[in-house]
């Protein structure tokens, strides 16, 4: 039997070969494979929260199966930055303490579980499609996209966030004021397809209207501004020029100065841009 310290030496030098291995070959080699299967080398780190190997490796299976039969598959290099991105908002969710509704998250699998009809259906789409079973997609899939919906709606009522939006809608109502034409304005600071028209929407029926429009529309005077309108994507500036009635339905006629709030793609590449991101694995 070979003494502690030759045991203990050869075990360290074992590390280091297979993490020399590990790094100076590219992550798609079957070597690296293999060793990171058994041992958890960390392919990048997102302020010091490591993405496994095992983990990246996980997930280009599951886009291998959802890929297109004859569709150029995604790289490792491609999948990695999307790991880093979700680990980017669930740094984001912890740091806003924004969790998911689980009412909403059990609604959302309900949502889609009856849209293939039966679960015996749903579980088998879901092996087929993912290699998965239901609390799988539950944790991988429907929780993901609820904490997105969550963080989005936490995200569209922060003011901080959101000041330089409010900025600029601000600044189109000065111009206003001080006797701009609207069309000119909306054409110059609008975000939406009708910029290009001058904020010209047509006709657009009143039950179609969100309801901070639909509250404040009646109230309008023709040709007048309103003041400055929050709605759940943005803010908006409306006028009406025209009114008429087709059967029971009352339509405006629509010109806005639109401008969308942050979403939460928005805040994910700010923070990206701030973050310590080291990526280890080679490609």
């Amino acid at each position: 039997m070979w003494p502690m310290g030759v045991c203990v030496c050869l075990f360290a030098a074992t590390v280091v070969a297979l993490t020399l291995v590990v790094y100076r070959l590219p992550a798609s080699h079957g070597i690296v494979r293999h060793v990171a299967s058994v041992l958890p080398y960390p392919a990048a780190t997102v302020n010091g929260e490591p993405i496994a190997f095992q983990t990246l490796y996980e997930e280009e299976t599951v886009w291998k199966r959802v890929t297109r039969s004859g569709a150029e598959p995604a790289s490792l290099e491609r999948i990695l930055d999307v790991l880093v991105s979700q680990r980017i908002v669930t740094q984001l969710a912890e740091v806003r303490g924004v969790v998911p509704d689980i009412q909403r998250v059990e609604e959302t699998m309900r949502g889609i579980r009856n849209q293939s009809g039966s679960e015996e259906t749903f579980t088998q789409d879901i092996a087929e499609t993912f290699g998965w079973n239901m609390e799988k997609f539950r944790e991988r899939v429907v929780l993901p996209l609820v904490l997105a919906s969550e963080l989005q709606r936490d995200i569209s009522g922060d003011v901080d966030i959101q000041a330089h939006v409010r900025g600029k809608i601000e600044a189109a109502a000065r111009r206003l004021e001080e006797g701009e034409r609207f069309a000119d304005v909306a054409r110059t600071t609008g975000e939406d397809a009708s910029a290009a028209d001058g904020g010209d929407r047509g006709y657009v029926p009143f039950t179609s209207l969100p309801n901070p429009l639909a509250e404040a529309i009646p109230s309008l005077s023709f040709s007048v501004p309103s003041d400055v309108i929050e709605l759940d994507d943005g803010f908006v500036i409306v006028q009406i020029t025209d009114q008429l009635t087709q059967g029971n339905e009352t339509l405006y006629r629509l010109h806005v100065i639109f401008v969308a709030k942050k979403i939460l793609d928005d805040v994910v590449q700010d923070m990206r841009a701030q973050a310590d991101i080291r990526v280890f694995a080679r490609f």
